[in-house]
């Protein structure tokens, strides 16, 4: 296994060396480690390398010569005479080329500038070819990208190291969990909600609908119904709204969740906050 380093700055590339006796992919990639740094550190310090074979030693995870060969006839190149010559013409090429699936790299670059996602939700999402396609497949069918890779990178990763299935193994279709991610992206189940339909989809057969409307999930949109939990949360808390009004902002977190307690999550968390917040600021410039 031939190794050389080009110096940034430089156009060629320095003088080779050869590394053999690696007996498996980790002995390969422990021998390419030290060939490379050694040779780094030389070209640092000024020293010039040797062109050589390198002997591996796994025992130590040092590479040492083993002979070396200062000319390219030292390797003994010469035609093989029993296999003719194969002239590959450029259209033969381009088919091969075009004939290949999306690479890794290539696709966690499309997801990063398509999807706009973060490099490290694309890395682990085009870790395996099916778990890219799943997340492909169920992202194409929402907008809200990031949330799509949220879900993937959690809820469904976690149950397939739960359950030690493979995605091709899961329970829940990417059909199934864009149908799911759907609705919390209009706004129809909270997050909480969202999270209970996807533990019964891992249990049972039923759809995303049926669980929905089974267990009333349906996230609350009458404002007002929320005002009614908002006017109940206010009068049912008298010294935790003074304690609010007299400047312990940290209350207002115990008043919402007595809120979406009311209404047992089915409201919208962002119309009882801001309810909530409009009600107890009133409250406050009366005083």
């Amino acid at each position: 296994m031939p190794i050389s380093l080009r110096p940034a700055g430089r156009a060629t590339l320095g003088v080779k060396t050869e590394l053999k006796n690696m007996n498996s992919f980790r002995a390969v990639e422990k021998a390419l480690e030290f060939e490379i740094h050694r040779q780094e550190m030389m070209l640092e310090y000024g020293k010039p390398v040797q062109q050589q074979t390198l002997l591996w030693d796994a025992n130590r995870n040092v590479a040492e010569p083993m002979r070396s060969k200062e000319y390219s006839h030292d390797y003994r190149y010469f035609p093989e005479p029993d296999l003719v010559p194969i002239q590959v013409d450029q259209m033969f090429v381009n088919s091969i080329r075009d004939a290949m699936p999306e690479l890794p790299a290539a696709k966690k670059e499309r997801f990063i500038r398509e999807f706009n996602l973060p490099e490290y939700d694309a890395q682990v999402l085009t870790e395996t070819p099916e778990l890219a396609v799943y997340f492909e497949e169920t992202a194409l069918r929402l907008n809200n990208k990031k949330m799509v890779s949220n879900w993937v990178m959690g809820p469904v990763l976690r149950a397939l190291k739960e359950t030690g299935a493979s995605i091709q193994e899961f329970k829940i279709s990417s059909s199934a969990l864009a149908e799911l991610l759907a609705l919390l992206e209009a706004d129809e189940i909270s997050s909480k909600s969202a999270e209970t339909v996807f533990e019964d989809m891992l249990k049972t057969e039923k759809t995303t609908t049926e669980i929905v409307k089974e267990k009333g999930l349906k996230q609350i949109k009458d404002s007002g119904v929320v005002q009614q939990a908002v006017d109940q949360v206010i009068n049912a808390n008298p010294n935790e709204v003074n304690e609010f009004i007299g400047g312990k902002e940290k209350i207002f977190g115990f008043l919402m969740g007595q809120a979406m307690k009311i209404t047992q999550g089915k409201a919208d968390p962002k119309q009882i906050q801001s309810l909530l917040r409009e009600k107890l600021t009133q409250l406050k410039n009366e005083k």
